[in-house]
């Protein structure tokens, strides 16, 4: 028989009033996602529904797949926790013909809905509260107890069914896997999570026992993460808490394993060995979890063993045989590392200070300032932003110990900025000239500023004036102008010199040469001054080559 999907539960659940045989689920309204549809919430064999009638809640599992024998499965079930009422356990009805879907009925279990967050969920809300997760892990540990004595198991204690209320109570939910008493000689439903079972478990593996590993593990998971929340960010995947199902196949090359021998608690690392053992042994053999505290590990000391788990009176107790083993990694306490972490802080805040005030210093007092010096004020920025960002202090403060490390650690940081910008600033000073646009050296030394001899001004060239023509005598007898008739002609004057125009004095142009002996002119030979060497605060450099400014004085 082909079981739907969860896409078609999803469209005949948005009227519950048609689909639903049980009359008290028609006036019930269905939690609706951001698309108002249903929200399901599938699993391996079913998807659930939750259903809000009043100040009531239930939650409708709906079957995926077909399960054999699951009437007679919930049948017992349901028999035996009427007559044994455990608190961890909610009520429950399996409903044969619960849902029509595209006019067929299908089995359904209504179930009341637990208020309340799965177990990785609420680990993940109180990392920072060790003494809640520690009492968490005791109280997994009454539970199993509790369903132990009772000859029972749940069959897949995992994450997702395990819920932990407002109060801080477990529930446990989903019993597709569950064994009581009656159900000997029958097979399981269900394997369980693989993150969670042994990596031998199978469908024939079915009795009182079957929750031990599982048990291990998440006691074993819980008392680590109260010891060392770091666990959690680097091997939890949103499935599991701290170990896969590849761990618990190859426990010898597991890193996490390796993690869990190195923890500061002896239980933890007594617990660990117990695991590592249970892995390599068959499923049969793996003990209970209060056996598993009390029986000797290679890892750690046997704990005190106390109570009913105890070894009778007479049979003898062997010593165990002493271990050299290294000395647990000590991490700092939870004051401690707050301390350094504040120390660390104002360590960096002092860092950020060194380097914007040596960016103001340098764009503010220094004349020729260079942009390359903005590479060391981008690195000291860098620096102090990864000081201050809340991983790496914390990290830093793990480095840390005690508080001299921590304060050394901190003057560390602080001198870091300053020796980074006098290093910087020695090479750029050796290293890199300055600019083009440079003209003049900041702050020179005093040196011996030598005058340009100035030459006297050449005399102006004299006027020649020529004599003045005499008049040529004439070559026959005179005549007297009286004689004449008719006027008389004046002899010619003598012609007069042109006069000489000198032109106007222009401020001479400065030229711009190489340091060489000026070339004479062609006026007049004139006594040449020497030329002066060259201002050292005049020159400039531009691509690579030094250049002379001379201004040649006016006359």
């Amino acid at each position: 028989m082909a079981y739907p999907v969860a896409s078609d539960y999803c469209e005949e659940l948005q009227n519950p009033k048609f689909c639903l045989k049980d009359g008290t689920l028609h006036n019930c309204a269905v939690t609706t996602n951001q698309l108002g549809l249903p929200r399901l919430i599938t699993g391996n064999v079913a998807a659930v529904c939750r259903l809000q009638c009043g100040r009531k809640s239930w939650a409708i599992r709906c079957f995926c797949r077909e399960v054999p024998d699951i009437k007679e499965h919930y049948r017992i079930i349901g028999d035996y926790l009427k007559n044994n009422r455990l608190p961890e356990f909610v009520d429950f009805e399996y409903q044969v013909e619960g849902i029509k879907v595209k006019g067929s009925r299908y089995p359904i279990i209504k179930m009341e809905w637990v208020e309340g967050d799965p177990l990785h969920v609420y680990v993940g809300n109180h990392l920072r509260k060790p003494k809640i997760l520690a009492g968490l892990a005791e109280q997994c540990r009454q539970v199993v107890a509790a369903m132990r004595s009772h000859k029972m198991a749940h069959g897949d204690l995992q994450h997702g069914n395990i819920m932990v209320t407002q109060g801080g109570k477990i529930k446990l939910v989903d019993y597709d896997g569950m064994y009581v008493h009656k159900h000997k000689h029958k097979k399981s439903l269900e394997q369980g999570h693989p993150n969670y079972q042994h990596p031998q478990r199978s469908g024939n593996y079915f009795n009182e026992n079957l929750d031990n590993f599982s048990a291990i593990l998440i006691y074993l998971s819980l008392l680590a993460l109260a010891q060392e929340p770091r666990l959690w960010k680097e091997f939890h995947n949103e499935d599991n808490l701290i170990l896969t199902s590849n761990d618990l196949k190859n426990p010898k090359y597991s890193r996490a394993m390796a993690r869990l021998k190195n923890s500061a608690q002896a239980k933890v690392r007594h617990l660990v060995g117990v695991l590592e053992e249970c892995c390599l042994k068959p499923i049969s053999m793996v003990p209970d979890l209060e056996a598993a505290l009390a029986q000797p590990s290679s890892l750690a000391a046997p704990l005190p063993v106390s109570g009913p788990s105890a070894l009778p009176a007479h049979i003898p107790i062997q010593p165990p045989t002493p271990l050299h083993l290294p000395p647990p990694v000590v991490t700092p306490s939870a004051p401690m590392a707050s301390v350094a972490v504040q120390q660390l802080r104002k360590a960096a805040i002092c860092a950020s200070a060194v380097s914007l005030t040596s960016g103001v210093v340098l764009f503010s007092f220094i004349e020729n300032f260079s942009y390359i010096l903005l590479v060391p004020l981008g690195l000291l920025t860098g620096l102090s932003i990864l000081a201050w960002w809340e991983p790496s202090l914390h990290f830093l403060a793990q480095k840390g110990v005690n508080r001299k490390n921590t304060i050394l650690t901190a003057a560390k940081i602080m001198a870091l900025p300053g020796v980074l910008l006098a290093v910087l600033s020695v090479v750029h000073g050796r290293v890199y000239a300055p600019p083009s646009f440079v003209t003049t050296v900041p702050r020179p030394a005093p040196i011996t500023t030598l005058k340009p001899t100035v030459p006297p001004p050449s005399p102006a060239p004299p006027v020649v004036v020529p004599p003045p023509v005499q008049p040529t005598p004439p070559l026959g007898p005179t005549i007297p102008p009286s004689q004449l008739e008719g006027p008389v002609a004046e002899p010619p004057s003598a012609p007069k010199p042109p006069a000489t125009r000198r032109a106007p004095r222009r401020p001479p142009k400065a030229t711009k040469h190489l340091a060489q002996p000026v070339a004479p002119s062609p006026s007049p030979p004139a006594p040449q001054a020497p030329v002066p060497p060259a201002d050292p605060r005049k020159l400039q450099f531009k691509f690579g080559r030094p250049e002379v400014i001379q201004i040649k004085p006016p006359p």
